[in-house]
């Protein structure tokens, strides 16, 4: 297991595609980019580049870009802006530079990169309640970006309400079957009006250029907000698994698209910590989901012959 000793503020962490590298967040603003490698003929991590990406404000979620596109990282911090960064090789050593930054109304709460056919996405779910959706379509420019979507989770309780106020959310695009993805991601709030605290599918239309919600994978009364959404990667299942975390509990659905009723979903587990979860992944091949809360453990899932879910085994930090 690779080390590495992180100075003090760091606030938030994300692995790239291999899981080779770790950008760092922090609470002064600051970024930084570890790679693995062998210390004293052991794994570790070494610092590659550090730089200030927002001015006295702190990050608050990092993402990398689809490894089509190089090394890119987008930042999103206290201040409100979304930031864009890709590597450079400037002199012969590494060196990270602004692409892009991105004019948000409302403090952003999670970002995630989507590689579709259109071009390179990026979808902020922001503290109003609504998510948008910027693209490029040059994949050598990173610094042309526009706003193709704003959309809501739950438009009705915006035009009754006028606002909402959202204090976390969790974006999970539907994993590529090969280089590409389909536009298709889910999107979860967690806020003190019910009609927010849902999951919802998104997907494009391209004969009408336009993003739909097409299933709900949490009910509107059940009044816990989302902290995390997981798709699972599919590697030959006829339906898709989502996992969506709640409160202590992870619910596990299964999402049929295309099929005679159009798309049909359907809770199939339901899933116990002692107390909040506050993240959660699958492993490559979609079969075990990693759950981690605050009641200091870390516990692995899969699912029997018998199709039911169960513990495989518990790590506690």
């Amino acid at each position: 297991m690779a080390m590495a000793e992180l100075d003090s503020g760091a606030a938030v962490t994300s692995w790239n595609y291999s899981g080779e590298r770790m950008a760092v967040g922090f609470t002064d603003g600051g970024a930084e980019v570890w790679s693995k490698g062998f210390g004293n003929g052991s794994p570790a991590l070494s610092l590659d580049f550090k730089w200030k990406a927002h001015e006295g404000s702190s990050i608050v979620k990092l993402c990398w870009g689809p490894m089509e596109f190089g090394d890119i990282v987008a930042s999103c911090s206290t201040d409100g802006s979304v930031c864009v960064w890709e590597e450079i090789n400037e002199n012969g050593k590494p060196k990270w530079r602004q692409c892009a930054q991105l004019a948000e109304n409302s403090y952003c709460l999670d970002l995630k990169f989507g590689n579709c056919l259109g071009g390179l996405k990026l979808v902020t779910a922001c503290a109003d309640g609504y998510a948008r959706i910027y693209e490029t379509s040059d994949c050598i420019d990173l610094s042309k970006w526009q706003l193709q979507a704003v959309v809501s989770n739950a438009t009705d309780v915006t035009e009754k309400t006028g606002k909402c106020s959202c204090s976390g959310a969790s974006i999970s695009w539907k994993p590529p079957a090969g280089s590409i993805q389909q536009p298709l991601f889910a999107l979860g709030y967690s806020t003190d009006v019910s009609g927010f605290s849902t999951t919802k599918i998104w997907e494009f239309a391209e004969e009408h250029r336009r993003w739909y919600p097409i299933a709900q994978l949490s009910n509107a009364d059940d009044g816990v907000g989302v902290s995390s959404i997981s798709w699972a990667p599919n590697l030959g299942r006829p339906n898709e698994l989502i996992a969506v975390a709640s409160g202590s509990t992870v619910s596990i659905w299964d999402l049929e698209i295309g099929g005679k009723q159009g798309v049909s979903v359907q809770r199939i587990a339901e899933l116990e910590h002692s107390a909040e979860v506050w993240q959660i992944d699958w492993d490559m091949s979609g079969m075990t989901l990693a759950s981690s809360s605050s009641d200091g453990t870390v516990r692995l899932w899969q699912a029997g012959l018998d199709g039911a879910w169960r513990q495989q085994a518990s790590l506690r930090a």
